[in-house]
C-alpha cells in the first residue's frame, strides 16, 4: 500500500539511518518485544495538510487525526470499532509513541479530486438494514409511480433508494515518526478495518 503523500526528498544515507532508528526505538521495538509486528512503510515528506491522492489502491483522503472528518458525525470522537480501540491502546502500553498519527481513508471510486469528501463512516449494520427496508418501501412506491404518474417522479425516487445504499470506506491509522532535522516521516500502520 503506497502512502497518499508526496514521497520524501532524497534523503542522504545519515538521515535515512537516523529516521529509521527513531521509527525502531519509537515504535517497532516496543511492539516486537510485546509481540505485535510493525513494519516501516517508508518515508514522506513532512504532511502539513490534508490531502487526496490517486494511487494503485484507488482515492485516498490522508488527514491528521486532528482533522479527521469523520470526527464531525461523531460528536468530535474519531469512529473506530472497540477491537481496534483496544488494539491501539495495547501498542500505547507497551510503549509504541509515534509523533504523528494520521487517518487514511479510501474514497469511493467516482470521487472526483476537488469535490466535498464525502460520508465516511456507514451507519451502524442495524440502520442500514432499516434503511434498505425503506429502500425496498421506496423502489416499490417508485415502480408504481413510475406505472401511474411516468418516468418524471420516479427517476428522483430511484435516485434516493441508491443514496440510501452507499457504504463506507476502509480506514487506516498510521503512525508517523519525524527525523528531528530533516521535514521527512517514516510511517507505520498501526490498525485498520473494514466498515462492516
Amino acid at each position: 500500500m503506497a502512502i497518499p503523500l508526496l514521497p520524501a526528498p532524497r534523503m542522504g544515507v545519515e538521515v535515512e539511518r537516523a529516521l529509521w532508528k527513531l521509527a525502531d526505538e519509537r515504535m517497532l521495538a516496543p511492539a516486537r518485544e510485546a509481540g505485535y509486528t510493525l513494519a516501516v512503510l517508508g518515508a514522506t515528506s513532512l504532511p502539513t495538510e490534508r490531502s487526496v491522492a490517486e494511487t494503485d489502491h484507488g482515492k485516498w483522503l490522508f488527514v491528521n487525526h486532528l482533522d479527521d472528518p469523520t470526527a464531525d458525525e461523531y460528536a468530535g470522537d474519531l469512529p473506530i470499532p472497540p477491537d481496534q480501540l483496544e488494539h491501539l491502546a495495547a501498542l500505547d502500553a507497551v510503549g509504541v509513541n509515534p509523533q504523528l498519527a494520521w487517518i487514511g481513508h479510501q474514497l469511493p471510486e467516482d470521487y472526483r479530486i476537488g469535490d466535498p469528501i464525502p460520508r465516511l463512516v456507514p451507519p451502524p449494520r442495524e440502520l442500514r438494514e432499516r434503511d434498505q427496508r425503506l429502500a425496498l418501501t421506496l423502489g416499490s412506491i417508485a415502480r408504481v409511480w413510475a406505472m401511474t404518474l411516468g418516468a418524471l417522479i420516479a427517476a428522483p425516487a430511484a435516485a434516493g433508494v441508491a443514496a440510501l445504499s452507499l457504504v463506507g470506506t476502509d480506514p487506516i491509522i498510521f503512525g508517523g515518526v519525524r527525523h528531528p532535522e530533516q521535514p521527512v516521516v517514516a510511517w507505520c500502520v498501526l490498525c485498520s478495518w473494514d466498515w462492516e
